[in-house]
Formats: C-alpha cells, sequence, structure tokens
C-alpha cells in the first residue's frame, strides 16, 4: 500500500499543496492533467528526486520521505 499524506512540493516558483492519495496492492490508478498541473512532479517526488517540504509518503507503513531513491524500493 502507499498512501500519501498533506504531500507539499515547492520547486523555484511551482508549488503543490495539501497531496493526499491512498493506494492499496494491486490498484491501478493513472494520473491525468494539464501540461504543467505537476504530474511529473508529484511522480518524481515518489521515486525521490524531490524532497517535499511537508508530509508524508508511505510505503507499506515506512515513511519514505528521508530515504534516498535507490532506498526506496520504487
Amino acid at each position: 500500500m502507499i498512501e500519501i499524506r498533506n504531500l507539499g512540493i515547492r520547486i523555484m516558483g511551482f508549488e503543490l499543496r495539501d497531496i493526499n492519495l491512498s493506494l492499496d496492492d494491486g490498484d491501478y490508478f493513472v494520473v491525468l492533467g494539464k501540461s504543467g498541473a505537476g504530474k511529473t512532479v508529484l511522480l518524481e517526488t515518489i521515486a525521490g528526486r524531490h524532497k517535499p517540504i511537508s508530509g508524508e509518503i508511505m510505503l507499506d507503513g515506512e515513511n519514505l520521505v528521508h530515504l534516498q531513491p535507490e532506498e526506496r524500493k520504487i
């Protein structure tokens, strides 16, 4: 299970706020939106490329925010 709680991301002048998402094992999920809406930034943050300014990214009960990308098993 992956759970995102109150995630906030700021990169230069771009910001995502209060992102909440919960996906169970086996769920299929698609991120859709206009160009520049933050889809790639969200996925890169989950993978560990960007450090959020707030919130948690939980994978099977473990908070991934402080882990390096190669430690996340994503």
